[in-house]
């Protein structure tokens, strides 16, 4: 099983902050609420570098892979992901766990192509090198290493979706 690495701290601690600020905004009400909220997190998530995206690209397989030998569910089904975020991690994830089609779900339209594009690119080059080869991908290892370095091309949001 992938562990979130222990040693990017400063990442996990940028991530907790941002989930308690998140949560004190929540008490605004209406719309003045998500547009504080929308403004904080713009200035808080602004460019997160390499180890923010390793921190959760461990991370996430980690939790999927809990997921997978906790409950025996297949990954390579149907997935409906709620709450897509900024940086579409899990969605990437669930296209390399082999989902046969990936439902995502936001509130707001709030991927970053940008980002999208860093954390493809990541998984690309080196990100799932601790991944079990012989483990149940809904297709070989190489082929979806070389899905995501098509996600990493993609120019639009829209065509990164569309991959996936």
């Amino acid at each position: 099983m992938t562990k979130p690495r222990r040693t990017r701290p400063r990442a996990a601690l940028q991530h907790a902050a941002k989930l308690l600020v998140q949560k004190l905004v929540s008490f605004v009400p209406g719309e003045a609420g998500f547009r504080l909220n929308e403004w904080v997190v713009g200035r808080m998530r602004s460019a997160p570098g390499d180890d923010f995206f390793r921190f959760r690209i461990a991370k996430g397989l980690a939790n999927l892979e809990r997921l997978r030998a906790e409950t025996g569910v297949d990954l390579t089904g149907r997935v409906l992901e709620l709450g897509t975020g900024w940086h579409g991690i899990d969605l990437l994830l669930f296209h390399v766990f082999g989902a046969r089609s990936i439902h995502s779900v936001d509130l707001h339209r709030h991927l970053v192509l940008g980002y999208v594009k860093r954390a493809a690119a990541l998984l690309a080059n080196g990100a799932l090198a601790d991944l079990d080869p012989d483990a149940s991908l809904g297709g070989p290892l190489p082929e979806r290493v070389a899905g995501l370095r098509a996600i990493a091309g993609c120019e639009t949001v829209d065509a990164v979706l569309g991959h996936i």
